[in-house]
């Protein structure tokens, strides 16, 4: 996205944000007078604590899938809305996006519904019989999810391989190695700080404290970073990012300057305590994945647009699907990818796994 497109979505969101925050100020429940300090910090404390409800993450994301029906609607505030207006939106939109977006467009709408105490317009059964259809129909046409690749044990280590061994080298070898034996979330990249990681005989533990399945951090859910070999060694890659960052505390993964110096976004003024952001995660991924020459594909276009599919999603995956490649069992797995669901665990099956892992060959080979 170039600066004007970023101006032009702020600039629609504008009027969105202003209202969640005079909401958050100024809601039903805070409707009294105030008359002393003790009552207007408490209702200091009562806007934090519902900021807090929803992570920085689920924000970000529901306010840009909030902007395409924005648009849609010709007006800066178009809520609270009307089943009519989304199933006109759906069916003006069903070409331009895959139903998965649209049904995060209208789970962003259900979601500005609740946070308001409105009526959910999304409840509306004509609004989730649409989805469906729409989610049928694009099957019929051979439309498929997509997926992040993943990449075998070989391509990953002709990716690490190839990286050089300056500052940038450094910081992306460690980022590849970490994303990858983590199995790590976006989020839970963003928000790791070296102050959480703790180094034990084996490797480094991290304590993962809030996540997609725990926002809460209800549970002591655990990433472990093993000691490897050579350059295939997160723990030691670890450590001399650490040192050439030289500071003990913050995020663990930074950008770097022109200059060869690490940078930390500003929020406010104020040094951020996030990391890296998601576009920066993915745009050196692809860098790297581009650099190793493991993407055979003559034709620019096509090649291009195989490289575009990768992300660091992508990381994840080859964790499970090289995992489960090579036999390990999948309750293992999940002690590290921390799925709740064992069911998601197979949708990672690669098309080459197929005939292995289903009981039909077991049964020919016991027949032969």
């Amino acid at each position: 996205m170039n600066r004007q497109a970023l101006r032009d979505k702020q600039k629609h969101l504008m009027p969105l944000q202003a209202m969640v925050a005079n909401a958050l100020a100024h809601g039903e429940d805070s409707l009294i007078e105030i008359h002393s300090d003790e009552e207007r910090e408490i209702q200091k404390k009562i806007i934090q604590l519902r900021i807090a409800a929803y992570s920085d993450n689920t924000w970000a994301s529901y306010k840009s899938d909030l902007l395409s029906f924005i648009l849609f609607a010709k007006t800066d505030i178009p809520f609270p809305t009307s089943s009519a207006l989304i199933q006109h939106y759906l069916v003006v939109k069903q070409e331009q996006y895959a139903p998965s977006t649209l049904r995060h467009h209208v789970a962003a709408l259900s979601f500005i519904h609740t946070f308001f105490g409105w009526e959910d317009p999304t409840e509306d059964t004509t609004i989730q019989q649409m989805l469906s259809g729409i989610r049928k129909q694009k099957i019929k046409q051979g439309w498929q999810e997509k997926r992040a690749p993943a990449l075998t044990a070989p391509e990953i280590k002709q990716v690490i391989s190839s990286i050089e061994d300056d500052l940038r080298g450094l910081r992306d070898r460690t980022l590849l190695l970490v994303g990858l034996v983590c199995a790590f979330r976006q989020n839970e990249l963003s928000t790791l700080q070296i102050e959480n990681l703790e180094e034990t005989e084996d490797g480094y533990e991290y304590k993962v404290r809030t996540s997609k399945t725990d926002q809460e951090g209800k549970e002591d859910r655990f990433k472990v970073i093993p000691y490897g070999k050579g350059k295939i060694c997160p723990v030691t890659a670890i450590k001399q990012l650490i040192n050439e960052i030289g500071d003990k505390k913050g995020p663990l993964f930074r950008g770097i300057n022109p200059r060869e110096q690490f940078i930390l976004t500003k929020n406010k003024g104020k040094k951020s305590t996030k990391g890296m952001s998601h576009t920066a995660v993915n745009a050196v991924i692809r860098k790297r994945i581009n650099l190793s020459g493991i993407i055979k594909v003559d034709d620019p276009k096509l090649y291009e647009d195989t490289i575009k599919t990768y992300s660091f999603h992508s990381l994840r995956s080859s964790f499970i699907t090289i995992l489960r490649a090579n036999d390990v069992r999948d309750s293992k797995i999940m002690k590290q990818t921390h799925h709740t669901n064992i069911n998601i665990i197979e949708r990672y099956d690669r098309p080459d796994m197929r005939f292995k892992n289903n009981p039909a060959s077991d049964l020919i080979n016991i027949l032969c």
